[in-house]
């Protein structure tokens, strides 16, 4: 199966989560998956990015320098991964491999990042690629941003471009809430879901991505591994 995974910024937050996040990759390419894998910023890096430019910045300098979360994070995945003796690399804009371009309006160049997209596809079967969420390129090389939200998506957006079986968002949660805060005043958090069977905690569907890069599949893991409908918590 071919998986695109997108790890978030609670997921890589520390040196363990990315260990966690590289034994889960790990053990899926040993299964015989395809696995490609978008990467969003460590932790709070890109607000942290953001709260320190004091100056008016143009926004090719501003993308440059929010650019530097992604770009560490993919870096840190990447020798996590080649710790465990898995042939992954890392793609950030500027790669010869990069995958997503955008246009003179900001927009996604959808033929050339399809284009790009299926190439690294036909290369899956030999390498785990770790690419930067949130961040595109355009035609002249400069680097650019997808917006809030981003790096989900950077994933589904590949996913549907990689002709991807399933897209997983992988996001660590404190635990489940007793009931949906939009509904029920101050709900309770609890390290333990009651609805969960012999401590395996099921996974949700989100219905919030992008429509135009939906692909065939695409599910929240929220407490481990991103090939199965079932996570360990």
């Amino acid at each position: 199966m071919r998986v695109v995974a997108k790890f978030g910024g609670t997921s890589l937050g520390s040196g363990d989560r990315i260990n966690r996040a590289a034994d889960s990759i790990a053990k899926a390419v040993e299964q015989g998956h395809e696995v490609a894998v978008v990467a969003s910023a460590m932790g709070n890096t890109t607000d942290e990015l953001l709260d320190e430019i004091e100056y008016e910045a143009d926004d090719a300098d501003r993308a440059e320098i929010v650019s530097m979360g992604e770009r560490t994070s993919v870096r840190m995945l990447k020798g996590a991964l080649s710790a465990r003796g898995i042939d992954a690399i890392f793609l950030e804009p500027g790669s010869d491999e990069w995958p997503i371009i955008t246009d003179e309006y900001g927009e996604v160049d959808v033929e050339e990042t399809k284009k790009r997209a299926h190439a690294l596809a036909g290369q899956l079967k030999d390498v785990v690629p770790v690419i930067t969420g949130f961040l595109a390129q355009d035609h002249e090389g400069n680097v650019t941003t997808l917006g809030r939200g981003g790096s989900d998506t950077s994933a589904v957006m590949m996913g549907n471009y990689m002709d991807a079986d399933e897209v997983v968002i992988v996001t660590d949660v404190e635990g489940v809430m007793t009931g949906d805060p939009r509904v029920v005043e101050g709900p309770a958090t609890s390290a333990r879901s009651p609805s969960t069977n012999s401590g395996r905690c099921r996974s949700a569907g989100p219905r919030s991505s992008p429509r135009r890069h939906l692909p065939t599949r695409t599910r929240t893991s929220r407490c481990g591994s991103p090939t199965t409908s079932t996570a360990t918590c």
